[in-house]
């Protein structure tokens, strides 16, 4: 396995905490930014992510985002729809038409009934609809970053 795609496998990046090399689990283990305004799932989110074994950032306030989003350079990006004072469909489409992170997965969250659609027209490739269970989350993430199929009726890819 090369190691540049041992991001992709949480189990054996934990193993590396545990022996000591932190500096090559934080290299490449999938790195993920989760956007929301309520700081109450950020937490949820982070742990549930957390104890999957990715890199998790948190942001909760959209006038930060592309900033944010250039420093950490995620490999996936979660982002709430509604957040206050901004849109998250309208981030999502200028992500999308930015060069820099067109690249970077995006899954939608939100609790509207018209997720599905919006996360077309954003072009985002994943959603998932609040509430979620943990293991929806976990299905779409790893779907997003290619790691096997989503097996649930909350979490989809947008293809």
């Amino acid at each position: 396995m090369p190691f540049k795609d041992l991001w992709v496998y949480p189990k054996i990046n934990r193993t590396l905490i545990t022996l000591g090399l932190q500096n090559f689990y934080t290299k490449f283990m999938a790195k993920i930014l989760v956007i929301d305004d309520d700081k109450t799932i950020l937490e949820v989110v982070n742990t549930i992510l957390d104890n999957e074994g990715y890199v998790v950032e948190t942001i909760s306030d959209w006038p930060g985002v592309f900033e944010k989003i250039k420093s950490y350079k995620p490999h996936l990006i979660i982002l709430d729809i509604f957040i206050s004072g901004a849109d998250g469909r309208v981030i999502c489409k200028e992500l999308k038409k930015s060069k820099t992170t067109l690249h970077i997965p995006v899954i939608l969250f939100s609790a509207t009934n018209r997720l599905e659609a919006y996360t077309k027209d954003s072009n985002a490739q994943g959603y998932l609809k609040k509430p979620f269970e943990p293991e929806d989350l976990i299905n779409v993430v790893k779907e997003c970053l290619h790691l096997g199929p989503v097996g649930n009726q909350t979490g989809k890819t947008g293809k």
